[in-house]
């Protein structure tokens, strides 16, 4: 990943990050509003430096306590900026698609991978918790209890 954005550094907009604009702001204020993403973002940049999924981690990281030194804040940053507007092309997609004959049909995935955020975040959700295999494959039941998940749901739904 970190090759990958290395090649289209002039693509995603140090701006957000560095001095004052009005798209920063509208950032940090979704930021802010999404907690969540910045914990996905911090998972994604510990990965990176880590190169490895979760249950390869020292042991405090896959226990969820990630600390700042876990990874580069670039990293960090560029995470949280590409999920801004991942949902907001969603969020644009989704407002279209409320006039009538229009839909929008999202799956519900049946299962994860295995290292990755889903399975590291909710991990009593995942039918592998608790043995050293990682299918990665989620528990309905548990999920009806895991107020994240359920909000996850939600949210493709809308």
């Amino acid at each position: 990943m970190a090759v990958r954005r290395a090649g289209s550094s002039n693509s995603w907009p140090r701006c957000c990050f560095s001095g004052w604009s009005g798209r920063r702001e509208a950032l940090w204020r979704w930021v802010k509003a999404h907690p969540a993403v910045r914990d996905y973002a911090r998972f994604r940049a510990v990965a990176e430096r880590q190169r490895a999924g979760w249950p390869a981690w020292p042991e405090r990281m896959r226990d969820g306590a990630l600390r700042e030194g876990d990874y580069d804040p670039e990293a960090e940053r560029y995470h949280l900026y590409v999920q801004w507007p991942a949902h907001e092309q969603f969020e644009a997609l989704s407002a279209r698609t409320r006039k009538p004959g229009f839909g929008l049909y999202l799956d519900l995935p049946l299962g994860v991978h295995g290292g990755g955020y889903d399975t590291w975040r909710e991990r009593d959700a995942s039918a592998s918790s608790g043995s050293a295999w990682f299918s990665g494959i989620l528990r309905p039941l548990v999920i009806g209890h895991a107020g994240s998940t359920r909000a996850a749901v939600r949210q493709g739904a809308r």
